[in-house]
């Protein structure tokens, strides 16, 4: 047996080795024919291409799921937390992946949502700010993209009282304004955490 043994990936055609491919107990070498990045974009896709009737399943069951949801975080908090960072950190090439192929398969939607926040955050950003208060904005941003690059870890801007929460709508101000990881920002969503 040779020393770095290599299979060829039946989807993309490239030879690779053997830790490119998952495994798979049930053939003859232990692994999968098409190769990990091969998997992940063709997970990637089906996620996005089904998406309507994921969606229907959900609006079916939603007060069932929402209180299975509450349920599992409330007595299953800092074990989720840290699933959900480990996956964040440990599947950087999948995200991507399914990234690129949202933005393929639906660019106008994507555009829109852009459009969408771009125009909250105006609305949100009231006349009478004065420029030290803009300057202040902007210096928390830099602040942000500086920590990011420091540490290697994503960090974001987060409003403190979202523009767009349910129950109250907050500005776009300096004091309004909190730098948290992208994944603090991302468990925190549109909802207004009250300390």
């Amino acid at each position: 047996m040779s020393e770095n043994p290599t299979k060829q990936c039946t989807k993309c055609k490239e030879i690779k080795g053997l830790i490119e491919f998952p495994k798979r107990a049930d053939s003859k070498d232990g692994l999968r024919t098409i190769c990990k990045p091969c998997t992940a974009k063709g997970k990637s896709i089906y996620y996005i291409t089904h998406k309507e009737e994921r969606n229907a399943y959900l609006l079916e069951n939603k007060e069932k799921r929402d209180a299975y949801n509450i349920d599992y975080y409330s007595k299953n908090k800092e074990k989720v937390s840290e699933v959900n960072a480990d996956y964040y950190k440990n599947h950087r090439e999948e995200r991507v992946e399914y990234k690129k192929a949202y933005v393929k398969l639906f660019p106008g939607k994507v555009n829109a949502l852009n459009m969408k926040r771009h125009a909250t955050k105006l609305r949100a950003t009231p006349s009478w700010l004065t420029e030290y208060q803009l300057k202040q904005i902007e210096a928390i941003y830099v602040e942000a993209a500086k920590l990011t690059r420091d540490t290697g870890i994503r960090h974001e801007v987060d409003h403190i009282i979202p523009l767009q929460g349910k129950t109250v709508t907050g500005l776009h101000v300096p004091w309004n304004l909190q730098i948290l990881t992208k994944i603090e920002n991302i468990s925190k969503g549109n909802k207004l955490i009250q300390s």
